[in-house]
């Protein structure tokens, strides 16, 4: 019995603890002020282990406090740290918590995870924090903490993330670092962190990343970095590091992340540096370094960002670089380089910049303009790069996909596709030798610059297939070199301009499927050496003029599904070089003239989906090569033929 009584006064002095524990941790977390407020509501006061941002285990007891984020204001010091014996895990990231952290924080003796980046903390480190001795991830980073890194952080043996990354620390680093051999991540980047790497550091042999730029750290890189085989990370540019980089840096072979930048680093590129084939990020830009790019670079073929700018190198850039496809970025101004640049390098697929600038490179071949290449270059059409003019210059553009040049070397032709953007992103007036430009589905858009105007020699200009809007320039009557001008299937509007009748050495002009409107300009029968006339599909309106007899070269004719209105005027029988005619689906009426007897190399006609009447005239009898005739959806009478569609397969 009295076992029994016993047993139930203890377990009744265990549920009160229990009570009162949960209920100090419950007055604890409300004297903080964080809780109740409108940013973070309390439900039920009664029930802690319910409230926004905090876990409990099966006890009842606070083990986990989670309120990154949240705008909680003032110092840390209001939450009771000796209220939670129990606690793991802190997160108060990025809740614009100001003060220092106060040395009360040593009492979280289970502590797992301390994470107080992004706030505006400021102070030392606090000497108690060395207790908290079963920390596995402490993240400070992103505060203004000053002072120097406690020699005692060794203590913290179980430590496996420690990020104090830009904050105000000074001093050097502890040696005592080295017993955190647990660790995977270490960030002490962006602070005032002096003296040099401690030989130590190689005993950490378990990290994956090392981030220690930014810093005023002095002397060599230590050869026992060498030991960190699993790192994958390192960075140790902005610093004042200097000597060579050891040869042995071949062994951290699962580096994907090399930075050495902004140092006073001499000697040459170690040929080991191949060894690190997963290496995707290489950069010791702005150091010392001497000689050639050691051969053995070709092995980094997951190498996609280079950076060796602003050294003394020297030697010619050899073209196994180009073998290295997923590069993205190559930086190797301010150099020494010389020799003639492989043009390779510029097809690589992946490229998205280079800079080459500030070297001593030859050209064994012509030089482009350099208004010409620049030109090309601000379009985007080639190379998907920015690569420096200076440069470019010396690459022989005229050998670039689409373009050709004259025996001086200044580009005559200009051919691409599937380019986009707008046409205005070539400057017509540095191209002043051009005479073909062909853009044909390209799926340019946009209007068609009035600067192609200044294309003064241009004998070909095809724009065909793409989505141009707008009208016609009137500056395109200058083009008087021009040849043939195709601007079919795009959305062009407005009228055809007087002034095209200028442009009279055209042979072919193509204007069908647009929206062109207005009446076919008769100044269009002016020029004279035209042999194909397509304006078909558009809304043209009005007659035909009876000019158009004038084109006695004319060999096409196409003015079909427009508007245009009037009747077949006779002069067309004048053209007897046609041979092919079709003006259906229009408004013409009248008759069919018997002078259309007279054009006897025709072999398409079609005429039909009209208001022509009449009958058919005896003299298309003599139309001996026809093989096409449509005369359909007309008012023909008097004919058996009224109402006829013929295809003629065989010459008679």
């Amino acid at each position: 019995m009295v076992k029994k009584l016993s047993r139930f006064m203890l377990s009744g002095m265990v549920d009160c603890f229990k009570m009162t524990t949960a209920r100090e941790e419950a007055e604890a977390l409300l004297r903080t002020g964080w809780w109740g407020s409108t940013s973070i509501p309390v439900y039920n006061s009664r029930s802690h282990y319910e409230w926004v941002g905090i876990s409990c285990n099966e006890l009842g007891n606070v083990i986990g406090i989670h309120l990154s984020l949240y705008y909680l204001r003032g110092g840390l010091e209001k939450l009771n740290m000796s209220s939670f014996p129990n606690l793991q895990s802190l997160a108060l990231g990025n809740c614009s918590l100001n003060g220092s952290i106060p040395h009360e924080i040593g009492r979280l003796s289970k502590l797992k995870y301390l994470q107080l980046s992004y706030n505006e903390l400021k102070g030392i480190l606090p000497f108690s924090m060395v207790n908290l001795t079963q920390l596995l991830e402490l993240d400070i980073s992103h505060n203004s903490i000053s002072g120097s890194i406690p020699p005692e952080i060794g203590r913290m043996w179980k430590l496996t993330t420690l990020r104090l990354s830009e904050n105000n620390l000074t001093g050097m680093l502890p040696l005592s670092m080295a017993n955190l051999t647990q660790l995977l991540e270490l960030d002490f980047s962006h602070n005032s962190i002096s003296g040099s790497i401690p030989t130590e550091i190689g005993r950490m042999w378990n990290l994956t990343s090392l981030q220690l730029y930014e810093n005023n750290l002095t002397g060599m890189l230590p050869l026992s970095m060498a030991n960190l085989t699993q790192l994958l990370e390192l960075d140790f540019s902005h610093n004042s590091i200097n000597g060579s980089i050891p040869t042995k840096i071949g062994r951290m072979w699962k580096l994907t992340s090399l930075g050495l930048s902004e140092n006073n680093l001499t000697g040459r590129l170690p040929p080991s540096i191949g060894k690190i084939t997963q290496l995707s990020i290489l950069n010791i830009a702005s150091n010392h370094i001497s000689g050639s790019i050691p051969p053995e670079i070709r092995n980094l073929e997951n190498l996609e960002y280079l950076d060796l700018s602003d050294n003394n190198f020297t030697g010619p850039i050899f073209s196994y670089i180009a073998n290295l496809t997923r590069l993205r970025f190559i930086y190797l101004n301010s150099n020494h380089f010389d020799g003639s640049i492989s043009i390779s390098i510029a097809y690589l697929k992946s490229l998205v910049d280079l800079k080459l600038a500030r070297n001593n490179f030859t050209s064994e071949i012509p030089s482009t303009s350099m208004d010409e290449a620049e030109a090309l270059l601000r379009t985007r059409w080639w190379l998907n790069l920015r690569i420096p003019v200076d440069i470019a210059v010396e690459w022989n553009i005229c050998e670039w996909d689409g373009i050709s040049c004259n025996k001086l070397g200044n580009v005559i032709g200009i051919h691409r596709y599937y380019v986009g953007g707008e046409l205005e992103k070539l400057n017509m007036s540095s191209f002043p030798h051009l005479l073909s430009l062909d853009l044909s589905y390209c799926g340019l858009n946009g209007n068609i610059p009035y600067e192609i105007g200044r294309l003064s020699k241009l004998k070909y200009l095809r724009l065909s297939y793409n989505e141009l809007t707008g009208m016609l320039p009137l500056s395109m009557a200058n083009l008087t070199q021009l040849l043939e001008l195709d601007i079919s299937h795009n959305s062009i509007s407005g009228s055809i301009p007087t002034e095209i009748g200028r442009m009279w050495n055209l042979t072919s002009l193509q204007l069908s499927y647009n929206y062109l409107a207005g009446r076919l300009p008769p100044c269009i029968c002016k020029i004279t050496q035209l042999s194909h006339l397509d304006i078909s599909s558009n809304h043209i309106n009005g007659s035909i003029p009876s000019e158009i007899g004038s084109l006695l070269e004319l060999n096409y004719l196409d003015i079909s599904s427009n508007h245009i209105n009037g009747s077949i005027p006779s002069k067309i029988g004048s053209l007897l070089e046609l041979n092919y005619l079709d003006i259906s689906s229009n408004h013409i009426n009248g008759s069919i003239p018997s002078k259309i007897g007279s054009l006897l190399k025709l072999n398409y006609l079609d005429i039909s989906s009209n208001h022509i009447n009449g009958s058919i005239p005896s003299e298309i009898g003599s139309l001996l090569k026809l093989n096409y005739l449509d005369i359909s959806s007309n008012h023909i009478n008097g004919s058996p033929l009224g109402n006829w569609k013929f295809v003629k397969t065989q010459l008679p």
